[in-house]
């Protein structure tokens, strides 16, 4: 176990990579973790990051943090070089936590998993959406009651056009597969239909799909084009009807015997997924921390609904 707070590194200084120096400052502040560098393949941007954040150190490529007695490092790259970038750290000898959706094929999820087993290394995925406090509660519900019939997940954004070259289901939906599997568990499931909306070089960017894993059916909507945001959960559970609000932080709990609504708080959940990685590194058990299996479960769920995907082209709206 270590001793003393992990040393992390920042791999990839854009816009996501941004907020997560930004946590890990908080978290630094706090004595949960240092962080000691910056690393990005753009010089001038590690520079500028580094300095601005006041983290002493900055590099272009993971082989130059070997000076700087690393334990840990963040990944926050573009989806497409994910595993590659994650492959890389694990060689390098670090423990990672790498953004969803880790990859986009199983394949991929599978070798991180056989490095990181044969080095002895924590792999956390960035499922962000569990650590919601409104996710949370509906957690706490399902433990409770007992487990949904069905559940409806809406996620519906513009996206912004640098994540317009990747599959809805793999950068939206990818959060409530995810939150399927931390709500019911990974049991087996079958894939029922799945329909969608295309760009014009065939990239999903609207989809529905409908699976059922054990006895609990599940819808999924994700839609890149809506220029609003929706991000809600509906769920039957066995004498409830419950509704998770996540843009408002509300739940909403109907019973035959009305309606009830409350607000619900708690820390910010970046904060809070690096912290769980932070105490990993340590040698800390976790119980509720995402691991790299529920990356690989997920992606697998995820390339599924792609292979069935009946799919109709239109022009961008946005």
């Amino acid at each position: 176990m270590l001793g003393r707070p992990p040393r992390i590194a920042a791999v990839g200084a854009g816009v996501w990579g941004r907020n997560i120096i930004r946590a890990l400052k908080y978290l630094e502040a706090e004595g949960v973790l240092e962080l000691i560098a910056v690393v990005d393949v753009r010089e001038d941007v590690a520079k500028t990051v580094a300095r601005e954040w006041r983290v002493p150190h900055y590099a272009t490529g993971l082989e130059d943090l070997r000076r700087f007695d690393v334990d840990a490092v963040t990944v926050a790259v573009p989806i497409n070089y994910l595993p590659e970038v994650a492959l890389k750290a694990i060689n390098e000898g670090y423990h990672i936590f790498v953004e969803k959706p880790v990859a986009t094929k199983p394949e991929q999820v599978e070798r991180i998993i056989k490095a990181a087993t044969d080095a002895g290394l924590v792999v956390q995925p960035g499922f962000i959406v569990r650590y919601d406090p409104v996710a949370q509660a509906l957690k706490k519900e399902i433990m409770r009651r007992g487990r949904p019939t069905y559940m409806l997940f809406k996620r519906l954004s513009a996206r912004p056009p640098h994540r317009r070259n990747v599959s809805v289901v793999f950068d939206l939906m990818i959060h409530d597969i995810d939150l399927t599997g931390f709500f019911v568990g990974w049991e087996d499931y079958s894939i029922v239909s799945a329909w969608g909306v295309s760009d014009e070089v065939g990239v999903p960017q609207s989809v529905c799909a409908s699976v059922t894993i054990g006895d609990t059916h599940v819808s999924f909507i994700a839609d890149g084009f809506l220029p609003v945001k929706v991000r809600e959960v509906e769920a039957s559970l066995p004498d409830v009807f419950v509704r998770g609000i996540f843009t408002d932080r509300v739940v909403q709990i109907l019973s035959g015997e009305g309606m009830r609504e409350s607000k619900v708080s708690g820390e910010e959940p970046l904060k809070a997924e690096l912290r769980d990685c932070a105490r990993r590194v340590k040698g800390e058990e976790v119980p509720n921390a995402p691991t790299i299996r529920d990356a690989l479960n997920a992606c697998r769920l995820a390339r599924g609904i792609e292979d069935v995907l009946k799919l109709r082209s239109e022009p961008f709206r946005g």
